[in-house]
C-alpha cells in the first residue's frame, strides 16, 4: 500500500492517484478527492485515520478485510465529550476512544468540511465560532478534545481536555506540542484521558 498525504506532493505523483487500488481519505479535503476518483475511475476508498497503536492495528486489519467499518452511532445518555476537529480526524479519534473503552457519549463538531454520511446524531457542522460557543454553553460536555488554539474559548475552561494537533489550525506549531498519532505516547494519552 502506498500513501501520499499531499503535503509537498508533485503533479506527477498526483496524476498517479488514478492507478491506486484503494484511496484513503484521512481528512475531509481528501474525502472530496477520493469521491471524485471513485466517480471518475471506479477506485474504492476508505475514510479514517489511525489514532494510537491499538486503533491503528484495528484500522489496518479493517483495510485488509475490505474497508473501514461503518459509523457506530452510540447515543449514550449522560456525560459527553466534544471533539472539535476536521470531521474525519474527529471521527477517527472517537473510534480510538471507543476502542480504548470510553464509557461516555462522544460528539464531533467541525469547521472543516462536512459529510452527512459520516455524522452521528449529536455531531455538528460549525459555520461560525458562535455555534461552537453555544455548544460549550449547553452544559452537555464534561470534556473537550481539539487543537489547543480551539480550546481557549469561553465555556471551555471548566472542561477536561484532550489536546490534539489540527494541521489547518496550528500547523507545525501544534505538531510539536502533542504526541504523533501513531505513537505509543498518544496511545498512553488516550488511556490516561479515560
Amino acid at each position: 500500500m502506498g500513501a501520499h498525504l499531499f503535503m509537498g506532493v508533485t503533479l506527477a505523483e498526483l496524476r498517479s492517484c488514478a492507478a491506486a487500488e484503494m484511496n484513503l481519505a484521512v481528512s475531509s479535503a481528501g474525502l472530496a478527492l477520493a469521491k471524485y476518483l471513485k466517480r471518475k475511475f471506479g477506485t474504492p476508498y476508505a475514510v479514517g485515520f489511525p489514532m494510537g497503536r491499538e486503533h491503528a492495528e484495528r484500522w489496518l486489519a479493517s483495510l485488509r478485510e475490505g474497508g473501514i467499518p461503518k459509523k457506530n452511532d452510540e447515543n449514550r445518555p449522560g456525560k459527553r465529550l466534544l471533539i472539535v476537529a476536521d470531521q474525519v480526524l474527529g471521527n477517527s479519534l472517537r473510534d480510538a476512544l471507543r476502542l480504548a473503552g470510553a464509557d461516555f457519549g462522544i460528539d464531533v463538531a467541525s469547521f472543516f468540511g462536512w459529510d452527512a454520511e459520516l455524522a452521528e446524531s449529536g455531531d455538528a457542522r460549525l459555520a461560525e465560532e458562535a455555534q461552537y460557543l453555544r455548544l460549550l454553553k449547553t452544559g452537555r460536555y464534561f470534556a473537550l478534545a481539539g487543537d489547543a488554539m480551539l480550546m481557549d474559548v469561553p465555556g471551555a475552561e471548566r472542561l477536561k481536555r484532550l489536546e490534539i494537533s489540527h494541521p489547518a489550525v496550528s500547523s507545525e506549531l501544534g505538531w510539536k506540542k502533542v504526541p504523533r498519532y501513531l505513537s505509543e505516547t498518544f496511545s498512553k494519552q488516550i488511556r490516561e484521558f479515560l
